[in-house]
């Protein structure tokens, strides 16, 4: 299985603001209304909250290097559980 995770900031909320990872690791669940398969994801809100103003869309991660190595360390926690759960 391959993780992919993705960023983004929760929306509807002022002030700081929780970012989201969104994971999705090939996780195949039946649907009951149709009775398909379907990929399911997971949503996570990691504990670095960050201002609107401080967030790189483009890089999606914070500017705020304070900030940001805390993000990298929840990355990095994230794909070490799923390489030991692997």
């Amino acid at each position: 299985m391959k993780l992919k995770i993705s960023y983004s900031l929760k929306s509807g909320v002022n002030g700081e603001v929780p970012i989201v990872a969104t994971l999705s690791f090939g996780q195949k669940e039946m649907d009951l209304k149709t009775g398909k398969f379907v990929y399911k994801q997971i949503k996570y809100y990691i504990d670095v909250k960050v201002k609107r103003d401080e967030w790189d869309n483009e890089l999606k991660q914070p500017i705020n290097k304070f900030k940001l190595s805390e993000f990298l360390l929840k990355d990095q926690k994230i794909k070490d559980i799923f390489n030991s759960l692997n």
